[in-house]
């Protein structure tokens, strides 16, 4: 069977499971595609809308755990992020995808956010510099955290430094 084949038969196969036989499926069936396909992006959708209880978090772990697409593990880690209400864990799993180059700017805020509720400050000032070192910038409130996280690690001139000034590359 082709691939265009082996999908179809397994979304049909996920229609006819629960649960997480059900999402075995949908993760294998996306297995197929490379990212930004709409095939691809159509079975996240549905695992997104589908594991989205405190209940789901383990699910989304699991899942992750049983791919070896990069890509997909990711969007599973953070799905996982999202739902846990464990916030040492959710501070674990984005710096797991921050460490892959996998988190993307767009969340790098909310990342800053979950590490800053687990105290976690070096992992703030590590991905903050590399952020900025990468010749991009960093939005107002996470300049803001950025400075909190050097003064919490006793980096008081680099603190000040954050706070006078907008953030810009290195």
């Amino acid at each position: 069977l082709g691939d265009k084949e082996r999908y179809n038969l397994l979304r049909r196969l996920a229609d006819a499971r629960q649960g997480v036989a059900r999402w075995e499926a949908i993760l294998q069936a996306a297995e197929l595609y490379p990212p930004e396909t709409s095939a691809r992006r159509a079975c996240l959708k549905t695992l997104r809308e589908e594991l989205r209880t405190t209940a789901h978090a383990t699910i989304a772990g699991q899942l992750a755990a049983q791919t070896d697409d990069a890509d997909l593990a990711a969007g599973l880690l953070i799905r996982q992020a999202e739902l846990t209400s464990d916030a040492s864990l959710a501070a674990d799993l984005l710096w797991k995808v921050h460490q892959q180059n996998r988190l993307s700017d767009e969340r790098l805020a909310w990342a800053v956010r979950a590490w800053r509720h687990a105290g976690d400050m070096p992992r703030i000032v590590q991905a903050c510099e590399q952020h900025l070192r990468s010749g991009k910038r960093l939005a107002a409130d996470v300049a803001v955290d950025l400075a909190a996280a050097y003064r919490a690690i006793n980096r008081d001139r680099d603190a000040e430094r954050a706070e006078t000034r907008d953030m810009e590359p290195a």
